[in-house]
């Protein structure tokens, strides 16, 4: 006949015994106590305003806590989840924005004068076209507090591999594009030729 040995299981007993009356403030099942000091958190924190890349696992490694409190720490304590950049097509400088704001008053004032002005006008972009974009969306990734936006990035880096297109529209779409010729420089002459105008 076989018989069971059955142990009583102590370490719900130690632990109040302990002192660690409450393990939910001791970041989850495991967590040691030393995993949610001030002075740790603070330097998650810091550290991730350094580099918001960093990877649960790296942090846990950094602070020597296990990957549960590392986790705990950056979402409950920090109220921070890890989040893809937004692509947007290009990143603008200040200079670079407030000249488009000037532009947008001044087509205003014209379209006050003549509300069907805009309807003449053609405008034009330049803009490469990647074969690939060799940065996945999922290299991207940053943690960010929960009421933060969500970061933006470029959609393509510069690479061999592309080419340079200026694409012609106006308010009812696209009614032109062109393909720049590769290590073609784009100038009032070369417009000129292109396109029978210079850009002045």
């Amino acid at each position: 006949m076989t018989q069971c040995l059955v142990l009583p299981v102590f370490a719900g007993s130690k632990i109040l015994r302990k002192g660690r009356e409450d393990p939910e403030l001791q970041g989850g099942d495991g967590a040691p106590v030393t995993a949610l000091t001030e002075e740790i958190i603070n330097t998650a924190a810091a550290m991730i305003k350094t580099d918001r890349r960093l990877t649960v696992r790296q942090i846990a490694e950094l602070l020597d806590i296990s990957v549960g409190s590392a986790l705990t720490i950056l979402k409950d304590n920090l109220n921070m989840s890890r989040v893809c950049a937004r692509w947007i097509p290009r990143l603008l400088t200040p200079e670079q924005k407030q000249n488009r704001v000037d532009v947008c008053l001044e087509w205003k004032r014209f379209v006050e004068e003549d509300r069907d002005w805009w309807k003449s006008v053609i405008t034009a972009d330049e803009s490469w076209v990647y074969q690939y974009d060799p940065a996945m969306k999922i290299q991207s990734t940053e943690w960010v507090e929960k009421n933060e936006g969500r970061p933006k990035k470029a959609r393509a880096t510069k690479f061999a591999n592309k080419a340079m297109v200026i694409t012609f529209f106006d308010y009812k779409g696209m009614v032109y594009t062109h393909s720049v010729p590769r290590g073609q420089t784009i100038n009032g002459d070369y417009c000129k030729t292109s396109f029978g105008y210079i850009n002045e």
